[in-house]
């Protein structure tokens, strides 16, 4: 299995700093969790224990974060999050969206219910266990340059390539986002030149305003081996630079039990 270190600025010619070798989720992390250097590092690996133990032995961190870590079993954590959103559904794999069944989730020492921008509350049994509820703010609209901008009041362009693209539809509609036309591709989705053809195509005839998209979809724009190596003014970098592209920038906010996940995370604090 190969572990990969990902680290924001480093050069490696064997395994460019792109998208396409890491993944969007993985420049997502490092974009979200940069210090205020630009600095940020993270560990890709199938192999959770593995890359966990290369993690120990290569940086000796004092808290390992591991993303989607709850079925590995066989590496031993000090506090399992479980977030779910609704959107799960009650199949497995390939038939849903569940890695485990959802009875599992009793395992977990704390439930995280994203609701995200809905304004109906998601509503679920978990017995004995508190359920921490939180949901999306928007924080601003950002382009390639980091400025950000109001879009009230603009004809948009969207698009998206997520696994729940209710929730960006929704964020539009909650924040008065005028969108005049929306492409949906696919999860994780790589954007061809045809792609990209069409979402400009569709941009200059509606005479619109400006391009949106999702932070997820922009870093893996962005960090495309098709603008990372080519120093060609392509369709991908005209997109970026040319174009009025931004990206949704959001956090996240607890509304109810913070107490249930903060207990925890200084139990955890105080391992260290």
């Amino acid at each position: 299995d190969d572990i990969k270190v990902v680290e924001l600025g480093y050069n490696n010619q064997r395994h460019p700093l792109t998208t396409e070798n890491f993944g969007d989720e993985a420049f997502l992390f490092l974009e979200n969790l940069k210090n205020k250097n630009g600095r940020g590092l993270i560990i890709v690996g199938d192999d959770k224990t593995k890359a966990a133990k290369f993690a120990h032995a290569k940086f000796k961190p004092e808290v390992i974060i591991i993303d989607d870590g709850f079925q590995h079993r066989k590496l031993a954590r000090d506090l399992d999050i479980v977030i779910l959103d609704g959107n799960e559904g009650r199949y497995m794999i390939p038939g849903g969206k569940l890695r485990e069944p959802l009875k599992n989730k009793i395992r977990a020492d704390v439930v995280v219910i994203n609701e995200k921008f809905r304004e109906t509350k998601i509503l679920q049994n978990f017995g004995h266990q508190t359920a921490v509820i939180c949901n999306y703010v928007l924080e601003n609209f950002v382009n390639i340059n980091n400025d950000d901008a109001s879009l009230s009041g603009k004809k948009i362009v969207a698009f998206c390539g997520i696994g729940d693209p209710d929730s960006f539809i929704k964020m539009m509609a909650n924040n008065g986002i005028n969108s005049a036309k929306l492409i949906i591709f696919k999860d994780h989705h790589n954007y061809s030149l045809g792609d990209l053809t069409k979402i400009i195509s569709a941009f200059e005839n509606e005479k619109a305003g400006a391009l949106l998209t999702t932070q997820k979809d922009f870093v893996r724009l962005k960090n495309s081996e098709f603008v990372m190596e080519t120093k060609s003014d392509n369709l991908y970098k005209q997109l970026l630079y040319n174009y009025p592209l931004y990206y949704a920038k959001i956090k996240m906010q607890i509304t109810r039990n913070h107490e249930a996940l903060f207990s925890h995370l200084d139990k955890v604090a105080n391992l260290v």
